[in-house]
């Protein structure tokens, strides 16, 4: 090797090694660890994280006969599949944050200062693992650590969003009010300014003329998501209709919109207000939606008091192959439109015939003898 490449080997790694001092806090240093701190930590630990949830949503099955959850969570049981990916997740940004934080400190939870700009999105990261693993507790005091450090910094919007979720998680829902409103009406104040999309794993600290973070699209809709939830577990409809439509206009997932209008359709029903109800349930009949989804949405947008168009349309899913299996829901949603045609004798035959076919749904069949009870008492029968 000659004595050029030696000098120029020699000049590289004494580069390298000043880069990786923690205490220094020059460009070469924050471009270094932050580089890693995004690539080891964040971006590692949300790929193994998010693939898990994939996986339990795919296997999770909805309760139709019940509002949809808009935040839907693993149990106990069901997080304890999830437990490998969350470790691991929690590891690589647990030695992220010891190894590459900027300076380095004994103790992280109370440093005062941060220059590493990817660290809050690994503290981040690590409550969020921790609230899929029903640890609240351990979770909260991550999201308040970066609530406090990075109060000029998005992640501090992000941060108070997830400690409301552990709130709603814990029945304190008083709490879980507070904070929601709060971020709702900051993000209403900056309604009419121009956000940029989100792009995962690219670093947007944006602010605007006040210094005051600006919220991103995608945080914006997970706010309004949130405020859906909590209003739905209060069983505060209206509310949670006026959250569900603002996520609406904030979503960018086709899939998730069809869901969002299913749920809608399912409040709007309850709340008794009908052509909402068709509306919405109409609008989650589209190609992205799973076939669970928009064979419900047909059933209740008839239910909801269609006319003989819709009635057709369920005479036609009783003779589609696909449907065999859900006969038993189709005859009782024909029932329901009898029922509000007031015909009661063609009602009861399809009654009869819900509760024949409910061969392994006992709830169908049970809502199926009950109906006929009513009927039948309300005769004096």
């Amino acid at each position: 090797m000659s004595k050029k490449a030696l000098t120029y080997l020699s000049l590289c790694a004494l580069i390298l090694f000043s880069a990786c001092s923690t205490e220094k806090n020059t460009f070469l240093n924050r471009t270094y660890h932050s580089t890693t701190a995004r690539f080891n930590g964040y971006f590692n630990a949300n790929e193994l994280l998010d693939q898990a949830l994939v996986t339990f949503y795919s296997s999770k099955k909805d309760d139709f006969y019940e509002v949809l959850p808009v935040n839907l969570l693993p149990n106990e049981v069901e997080s304890k599949g999830m437990h490998p990916a969350i470790d691991t997740a929690i590891s690589k940004c647990s030695i992220v944050i010891k190894n590459h934080s900027m300076p380095s400190t004994e103790d992280m939870y109370y440093k005062d200062v941060e220059h590493n700009k990817w660290i809050d999105e690994n503290w981040i990261t690590i409550g969020r693992a921790l609230y899929y693993k029903r640890e609240y507790k351990q979770a909260k005091k991550n999201f308040e650590f970066v609530k406090r450090l990075f109060a000029k910094d998005p992640s501090y919007y992000l941060a108070r969003l997830w400690i409301a979720k552990i709130h709603i998680e814990q029945r304190a829902f008083a709490d879980a009010k507070i904070i929601l409103d709060d971020l709702n009406a900051i993000s209403l104040e900056q309604k009419e300014k121009t956000f940029r999309d989100y792009i995962p794993f690219v670093k947007e600290k944006t602010e605007d003329e006040e210094g005051i973070p600006v919220m991103s699209r995608k945080l914006q809709y997970d706010i309004y998501k949130t405020y859906a939830d909590l209003a739905i577990k209060r069983k505060e409809y209206p509310e949670a209709i006026n959250g569900l439509n603002s996520a609406i206009t904030k979503c960018r997932s086709q899939s998730e919109k069809t869901r969002l209008h299913f749920i809608l359709g399912q409040l709007y029903q309850r709340s008794n207000v009908l052509d909402s109800a068709r509306l919405h349930y109409s609008k989650a009949l589209k190609a992205a939606a799973p076939f669970e989804i928009s064979f419900n949405a047909r059933l209740n947008r008839a239910i909801s008091g269609g006319g003989e168009k819709l009635s057709k349309d369920l005479q036609r899913m009783l003779k589609d192959a696909k449907n065999a299996q859900y006969k038993d829901q189709i005859y009782y949603a024909l029932a329901n439109l009898e029922l509000n045609r007031n015909d009661r004798v063609e009602a009861k035959v399809y009654l009869t015939e819900s509760a024949f076919y409910s061969n392994g749904n006992a709830r169908q069949k049970a809502m199926a003898y009950e109906k006929l009870g009513d009927l039948s008492y309300g005769e004096k029968n």
